[in-house]
């Protein structure tokens, strides 16, 4: 022992790097596994060439043993949950909304993560006007000699945006003129089905 440095002896010193151990673990027939998944992120996506968005892109990370991304081969599950309020009576009702399959390559991965998008089949957010904005996303993903792992997220399935409300409500249209936007629904479309926004709730 040295003022101001301290000098050990003897194998039990010496840090082993990861990587030497996960390359141990390989060459025994041994190679790491996931222990878990991470969901970074879910967010509204546009797939079209209107401005609306129509679908949802969840960026996935299956994490091994010892905390390090992997790049694995499987089948990514998602189930999308969302709340319905009836205009009419008020009635608040919690269901599936869309289900997805997706198959995982390895390949797919970038920097440990791997990004699919999702295209809402059920329904136009923008136009469905009983469609709360708040919902859950749930993704499981499954791969041979791993398991089955899995995690949820909380998801906007509308963008925060006052001034679109304030257009629906006074003007009833949510788009400016010069935007490309889908069909507009036939159901009435004005103040009172502005209502359905609840941002401050």
């Amino acid at each position: 022992l040295f003022f101001g440095e301290i000098e050990l002896a003897g194998p039990q010193s010496q840090a082993k790097p990861l990587v030497n151990e996960l390359a141990a673990q390989a060459a025994a027939n041994r190679p790491p596994r996931v222990r878990s998944l991470e969901l970074i992120s879910a967010n509204l996506v546009n797939l079209d060439r209107d401005v609306e968005p129509d679908g949802i892109a969840v960026a996935v990370s299956p994490i091994g043993a010892h905390g390090i991304p992997m790049a694995i081969r499987g089948v990514l599950r998602a189930t999308l949950v969302a709340q319905r309020r009836d205009m009419h009576s008020g009635e608040m009702e919690f269901g599936e909304l869309n289900r997805w399959s997706q198959p995982v390559r390895a390949e797919d991965f970038v920097d440990g993560a791997a990004t699919y998008d999702l295209p809402l089949r059920a329904t136009a957010p923008e136009w469905d006007f009983q469609l709360m904005p708040d919902a859950l996303i749930t993704v499981e993903l499954s791969a041979a000699g791993h398991g089955s792992f899995a995690a949820s997220a909380p998801v906007a399935l509308r963008q925060f945006n006052p001034l679109r409300d304030q257009q629906q409500l006074y003007r009833g249209n949510r788009f400016a003129p010069a935007e490309v936007h889908g069909t507009q629904p036939l159901a009435p479309f004005g103040a009172q089905q502005g209502l359905w926004q609840f941002w401050a709730r």
